[in-house]
């Protein structure tokens, strides 16, 4: 594990590490949370294997580009209730999310930030029609014989 990994870095016990990091994750909840930015970016990524879960969440403010928060598990009703340790005047300061198309992020950031409009990102926006034109590409270039003569020039077009 990591803490072990830490352990034989520092040349000290695991214990020690072990206890120093309960230690300093008590004293970090104990820290006011920072006030949530008025556009707020979410997403989530691929966890590390000490995560709860197998993808794990990212906030982030994005005119100023820092990171707000990271969470190990992205499940809505655990975002849910991260969220809603701010309070409700706080979260209606929040104006914009901005997201993916995931429709369960959708409902959370609704019940979360009453106020703020949802803006899907352009990441996502090109990927998807990227995706789509070329899942219309394929399904034309597969409607086509190859290997005729018109057909197989237009086959070459489009393939390219």
């Amino acid at each position: 594990t990591n803490s072990k990994k830490i352990a034989s870095i520092c040349k000290t016990g695991y214990q020690i590490v072990y206890q120093t990091s309960l230690s300093l994750a008590h004293y970090v909840k104990k820290l006011p949370p920072s006030p949530l930015p008025r556009v707020l970016a979410i997403d989530e990524f691929k966890a590390t294997k000490d995560c709860e879960g197998s993808m794990a969440f990212i906030a982030m403010d994005w005119e100023s580009g820092q990171i707000h928060t990271i969470l190990d598990d992205r499940r809505s009703h655990k975002l849910l209730e991260f969220f809603n340790g701010y309070s409700y005047e706080e979260r209606c300061k929040v104006e914009f999310v901005v997201m993916d198309m995931n429709a369960a992020y959708d409902s959370m950031v609704k019940k979360a930030f009453p106020e703020a409009q949802i803006v899907i990102d352009r990441f996502h926006i090109v990927q998807h029609l990227t995706n789509a034109f070329k899942t219309v590409r394929i399904q034309e270039m597969n409607k086509l014989n190859r290997y005729s003569g018109e057909e197989a020039k237009k086959y070459r077009r489009i393939k390219r």
